[in-house]
C-alpha cells in the first residue's frame, strides 16, 4: 500500500509539473529512503520530501511532525501527520529538516521518510 501511495504522490506531482506553461524543465532525482526520525537532514537541492505513518491504532492521538528552518536546529512546523497519514512537502536548496513523533509512539508500525530531489 505504502509503495501504491509512493507511486500515486509522485505521479500526481509530474503531471502537475508537466502541465505548468513554464520554458523550465523539471526532473525528478532517485528517491532516497533510510532516513531516521530525531536526526537531522540538510537538503544539496530542492526537493519533495514524503512522511507516512502506519499505526496499530487510529484512535489513539500520536504521529509525526515535520520540522524545519534555514539554521541546523529546525523548529518551524512544516507538517503534522495523524495516524494512516502521509504527506509530501516541498523544501528548498540548504535547508534543514527533521522528522519527529509524538504521543503513543509505541503504537506507529512503519514510520517511512523519503527524500525525492528536484533537479
Amino acid at each position: 500500500m505504502k509503495k501504491y501511495l509512493s507511486i500515486l504522490t509522485i505521479s500526481l506531482l509530474v503531471i502537475l509539473f508537466t502541465n505548468c506553461e513554464n520554458e523550465y524543465e523539471t526532473t525528478f532525482g532517485e528517491t532516497e529512503s533510510g532516513f531516521v526520525q530525531d536526526s537531522v537532514y540538510e537538503t544539496s537541492s530542492d526537493g519533495l520530501l514524503l512522511v507516512q505513518v502506519r499505526a496499530a491504532n487510529a484512535m489513539t492521538e500520536m504521529g509525526a511532525v515535520i520540522y524545519a528552518s534555514k539554521n541546523n536546529n529546525p523548529t518551524d512546523t512544516i507538517g503534522i501527520i495523524e495516524p494512516f497519514g502521509s504527506l509530501t512537502i516541498p523544501i528548498k536548496e540548504n535547508t534543514f529538516w527533521e522528522v519527529t513523533t509524538y504521543g503513543n509512539v509505541s503504537l506507529i508500525e512503519e514510520l517511512v521518510i523519503q527524500w525525492t530531489p528536484i533537479k
